[in-house]
């Protein structure tokens, strides 16, 4: 269960870094 949190709290992260970043390009 801990592993299984864990690859989902990356998967997240890094659903957010690459949603975040095209949108901080936009706003500047």
């Amino acid at each position: 269960m801990g592993a299984e949190v864990g690859c989902v709290q990356k998967g997240v992260d890094n659903v957010l870094i690459l949603v975040s970043s095209p949108t901080k390009k936009e706003t500047h």
